[in-house]
């Protein structure tokens, strides 16, 4: 059985003016997608420069499994919401011995403030509708057969950034720094792996949807003399199928319509572009360097 969460604070988040405008569902959705790839470069990012200052030693296994450990989470979901984690799970590591022991990313930081940080990426939560926690879950789910989820997509970028070497100068001395062509090759990993995952989920959702479905409920609209149109006949059908139970689920065919749509809106979210520009990058870097007599940039060894 599950730890309970670890819920950094009791009470609800404090609302934003921007938590108070009225967004649609899709947009909400959408800013979920972008907040998760930000995090997600940022998790690279400490990696990579994690590697380079010897903070991560050589043979670590990434495992996005780990049934003894706490879920951290930042805030309590409000009113009848739910806490949809921006990541899509907690990230250990495991040494190379034989009893495999394993720890948090965050516990391999030189010092608080760095585990504090590294530790909000993967508290972070948005406060949204559960229906957008069932369309997460569906795309995260291990799976055997099909796209790898993104728990999968996420362990295995971690690890190609874990197994690579850091960068070196001529002479073969770590240059304490975020490698970023390495980075952005396993950003675009997780691209191409997320978008099948959340393109492999939606379509799950819409299988689901026509599983035992009525016969008098339409996919789109009839083909007429004037184009496209739904008849009364077709769009009382369908809004009568709305609050049809899902057969094998317990939700109905309206909020698996909506999973459908956020995943959909995930993908969208989801491109080539790298979420982090360089000064975001260099923040990152720079609490790993300490000052040494005569001005000079030395990182942790």
């Amino acid at each position: 059985m599950p730890l309970p969460r670890m819920i950094a604070n009791s009470g609800p988040r404090e609302q934003t003016i921007a938590d108070q405008q009225q967004r649609s569902d899709l947009a909400q959705a959408e800013n979920h997608g972008v907040g998760r790839n930000r995090a997600v470069a940022k998790v690279f990012c400490f990696i990579s420069v994690m590697r380079a200052a010897s903070c991560l030693p050589e043979g670590l296994r990434a495992s996005m499994t780990h049934p003894d450990t706490a879920v951290p989470q930042d805030f309590q979901a409000t009113g009848g919401n739910q806490a949809a984690h921006v990541l899509p799970g907690c990230l250990s590591l495991k040494d190379g011995t034989k009893s495999g022991k394993r720890k948090a990313i965050w516990e391999y930081a030189p010092t608080p403030e760095l585990r504090k940080e590294i530790l909000s990426l993967f508290e972070a939560t948005h406060d949204l509708p559960a229906s957008f926690n069932k369309a997460d879950t569906a795309a995260e789910i291990r799976r055997v057969l099909g796209a790898p989820g993104l728990k999968q997509v996420f362990e295995t970028c971690c690890q190609y950034l874990l197994e690579a070497s850091p960068p070196r100068l001529k002479s073969g001395e770590r240059i304490v720094m975020v490698d970023r062509p390495l980075v952005l090759n396993a950003y675009r990993l997780w691209v191409r792996g997320s978008i099948d995952a959340y393109q492999f989920a939606a379509t799950g959702k819409t299988k689901r949807i026509r599983t035992h479905r009525p016969a008098d409920v339409r996919d789109g609209p009839r083909i007429g003399a004037r184009g496209p149109e739904w008849t009364e006949h077709d769009l009382i059908a369908r809004q009568r199928d709305f609050g049809r139970t899902v057969h094998g689920a317990s939700g109905t065919v309206g909020e698996f319509m909506n999973q459908e749509s956020y995943l959909r809106a995930y993908e969208r979210a989801t491109t080539d572009a790298f979420p982090l520009g360089e000064f975001a990058i260099k923040e990152i870097e720079l609490p790993f360097e300490r000052k040494l007599p005569g001005g000079v940039t030395q990182g942790y060894f």
